[in-house]
């Protein structure tokens, strides 16, 4: 009965959603939320702004009535979690990840019935066809507030973050996250690693951070070209679907692109705690000769040499995903340990 009524009410606030969307994304767009840290009436907000005063305040009342703004009066001000996520220039900022994945860049299924029935259509545009370089700053933003601090935050986790001196990021997109993990440490240096068409924009990136000392930038398909070697860390964002294409060959070079005892973190949405999802969401993957090594010292506790599945220490990975973790056995990686809240993957060579 609950479930039924949980499904009900979900079918009848859909009708609902575009213009939640639209309420909420139109205020992203205009900044509101940045300029609602102290209380202010439609009024002054408008005036300071030169935006209609009657529209002013009906956006005000809609961000009021879903729960995003406080109201006192004829006065509004952000909620807390409003204004830790959406005030421009916080360290958990999300409004240019919003603005990216609910634009035409994001989370758009086109016509799901056609799809169903039809199948895809070979000029369709997909995500393996987008033109990412396009979208330029959007995609800075993207990578911008809590992108940075969700990595940083599982880099800093790991035991091996002070060893880390060079790292790769692969399939770096604007490069904002790889030069975020690069300037975390004064001494570390990498490479953005990204299809040739991205090239201008990555070194626009470099170059506006200032970075140029420290980041290279490299061009290529990650899947079949090379990708260098000698890294410390190599950094794979939101790339699992796209290396699948590469088979085996790409994980084995994952693998020789390490220096012994370096790690593979890959970050991808849609990884469950289990490792299920579509991706091979893993935390940790090692190199037999590493691990067996770092084991010796490591006793029984869940240490460096242990490996750490969800429910306790295991032999190996929970059996329905062990098609997905074929390529990492066949590179010679072991998974290791699950690490932080973020949904992703860690490799140690």
């Amino acid at each position: 009965m609950n479930d039924r009524a949980g499904i009900y009410e979900r079918l009848t606030a859909l009708p609902y959603i575009h213009a939640y969307r639209q309420l909420i994304m139109g205020a992203v767009e205009l900044d509101v939320f940045t300029q609602l840290e102290t209380p202010v009436t439609a009024g002054e907000l408008s005036g300071r702004m030169s935006w209609n005063e009657y529209n002013t305040l009906n956006l005000l009342k809609g961000l009021y009535g879903i729960g995003f703004l406080e109201r006192d009066g004829d006065s509004f001000r952000n909620m807390p979690e409003t204004s830790r996520y959406l005030v421009r220039g916080k360290p958990e900022y999300m409004g240019g990840v919003l603005s990216f994945f609910c634009g035409n860049q994001g989370m758009n299924l086109g016509n799901v019935a056609r799809h169903v029935k039809e199948g895809p259509k070979p000029e369709e545009h997909t995500q393996r066809s987008m033109d990412f370089a396009a979208y330029g700053a959007a995609m800075r933003d993207a990578q911008s507030g809590i992108r940075q601090q969700e990595l940083l935050d599982i880099i800093h986790s790991l035991p091996e973050n002070s060893s880390i001196g060079r790292i790769l990021d692969l399939g770096c997109g604007a490069g904002c996250l790889g030069l975020a993990v690069i300037r975390d440490a004064p001494e570390r240096t990498g490479v953005l690693f990204d299809l040739p068409s991205m090239k201008r924009l990555i070194e626009e990136t470099v170059s506006l951070a200032g970075m140029q000392e420290r980041a290279s930038v490299m061009t290529g398909d990650f899947t079949k070209d090379d990708i260098g070697g000698g890294y410390d860390l190599i950094l794979c964002h939101s790339i699992m679907l796209f290396a699948i294409a590469g088979g085996p060959d790409f994980f084995a070079r994952l693998r020789m692109a390490l220096n012994p005892g370096g790690l593979v973190v890959c970050v991808n949405e849609g990884i469950e705690p289990d490792y299920s999802g579509y991706d091979p969401g893993l935390h940790g993957v090692q190199s037999p000769g590493d691990a067996d090594r770092r084991a010796q010292g490591a006793g029984s506790g869940h240490g460096k040499g242990s490996r750490v599945w969800p429910g306790g220490e295991q032999d190996g990975p929970p059996q329905h995903g062990n098609a997905r973790h074929k390529y990492f056995e066949e590179a010679g990686l072991k998974l290791n340990r699950s690490t932080g809240e973020y949904s992703g993957l860690i490799a140690i060579a």
